[in-house]
């Protein structure tokens, strides 16, 4: 029965099947054979343990590239996502302010045209009051003749309102004014209305993200 030589047993020190030298009556030529199967099998040995070594070595070093180069990748996912974030902030301010100067040019061409506005925010303006013995409304030059007008209908209009008193202020923009009592102020100008609405747009916009270009949603 033959045995078949494995890769895994060449070792000489402990593989079964190395031949051992025959007796002395063979001569010098079978242990010279001898001594090259022997170095053979050694050299060949060595070999598998020196490939077994590499491999492991170059793995442990092929994961170390491999996690070294993943942890590179998240942090610099992390840093685009920062860089987004604040792509994003930037062109929620730059979005807004530029809702903010449409919807201002929008309003003073109304305000313009419609010489019922003014009429409507003073009134509304004027029932927040708290103390309604004297009102001071100050309006945009402008607005000075229209707002005169208005006296005896807000005095009608709003209970307990005994005295009026209408003053030009040119920080006022046309259609606003500002309405002054001992308790304190009312300030019902466009710009101011104008911010309170940026506001509330900046809030919808971080929870809900910016509207999509359709005007739907998604």
């Amino acid at each position: 029965m033959s045995s078949v030589l494995r890769p895994g047993s060449l070792d000489p020190a402990v593989s079964p099947l190395l031949v051992h030298p025959r007796g002395a009556g063979h001569g010098g030529a079978d242990r010279v054979l001898y001594e090259e199967e022997r170095i053979m099998l050694a050299e060949r040995a060595g070999y598998e343990r020196g490939f077994a070594a590499g491999e492991a070595a170059g793995t442990a070093f092929g994961r170390e590239k491999i996690e070294a180069a993943a942890a590179g990748l998240f942090q610099l996912l992390g840093e685009l996502d920062g860089v987004k974030r604040r792509i994003l902030a930037q062109a929620e301010g730059e979005a807004l302010k530029l809702a903010i100067a449409i919807a201002r040019r929008i309003l003073i061409r109304e305000i313009s045209t419609r010489g019922d506005v003014l009429k409507r925010i003073a009134a509304e303006a004027v029932a927040q009051a708290v103390e309604r013995e004297h009102l001071t409304i100050r309006v945009n030059p402008d607005d000075l003749g229209r707002a005169m007008a208005l006296k005896k209908d807000l005095a009608l209009s709003v209970e307990g309102l005994k005295a009026v008193s209408v003053e030009a202020d040119k920080s006022v923009l046309p259609g606003g004014c500002i309405v002054e009592s001992a308790m304190g102020d009312i300030d019902a100008r466009i710009d101011r209305q104008l911010i309170e609405i940026a506001r509330d747009l900046g809030a919808v916009w971080r929870e809900s993200g910016p509207p999509s270009p359709g005007g739907g949603g998604q």
